[in-house]
């Protein structure tokens, strides 16, 4: 009887025959959040610009005291690879040195920032115009019309805007955490130009230029 009794309580405490449920487990919060890459072109493009200013070796070829001026329409054009890397692999020993400054993980970044700026490219993901904070860059104008110019005038525009030519970039390209990124520019220099690879770490908050290295044509 007591069995019984014992077996009946038991039995509507539901202590038998109904499975214990442990409660889920929480997700835990990404430590990184990922942002989109239209409010992280604007920081990472301006930190390359700024660097490009504030570099006073002959390598930059940038005339400090003018303003720096950018194509509003991003180079498109596709890359591959080798092409972002060329300018860290080709003859100038001044820079390949550069990619040694990248530890393990930063390579590996590298890697995953490289694939995504090729994969913006391909998918025509190109940066927006934005507001630099620093007043020396600025995006170049369209020229104004040909029409009604004289020969003179005409002939003096195109030496004018061969000279001021804006920098051509590249839409950037991240890390998978969106802690690294790279900035592909076709820099000019006088007639000349050069190809400019910067990889970039965000450090607490800011961008900051880990290794760059250029490669010059004529």
């Amino acid at each position: 009887m007591i069995f019984l009794v014992l077996a009946l309580v038991i039995g509507n405490s539901g202590l038998i025959g109904k499975p214990q449920i442990k409660p889920s487990a929480t997700i835990p919060t990404p430590p990184n959040v990922v942002q989109s890459n239209k409010m992280l072109d604007p920081q990472v493009l301006e930190a390359v610009l700024v660097y490009i200013l504030s570099d006073t070796s002959k390598s930059a070829y940038i005339d400090h005291d003018k303003t720096l001026l950018i194509d509003p329409i991003p180079d498109m054009y596709s890359m591959t690879q080798e092409q972002v890397y060329e300018p860290f692999t080709s003859s100038f020993r001044e820079f390949k040195k550069e990619l040694n400054k990248l530890n393990k993980s930063e390579r590996k970044k590298s890697h995953e920032a490289v694939k995504h700026m090729i994969n913006r490219l391909g998918a025509k993901d190109g940066f927006e115009i934005f507001t630099p904070k620093d007043k020396r860059i600025t995006f170049a104008q369209k020229a104004n019309p040909s029409e009604g110019k004289s020969e003179e005038e005409k002939t003096k525009e195109i030496v004018d805007q061969m000279l001021h030519r804006p920098i051509l970039a590249n839409p950037p390209g991240y890390s998978l955490d969106r802690q690294f990124a790279v900035v592909h520019l076709i820099v000019p220099w006088s007639i000349h130009s050069a190809d400019a690879t910067y990889f970039l770490a965000n450090r607490n908050g800011k961008w900051v230029i880990l290794a760059r290295g250029y490669i010059y044509s004529a």
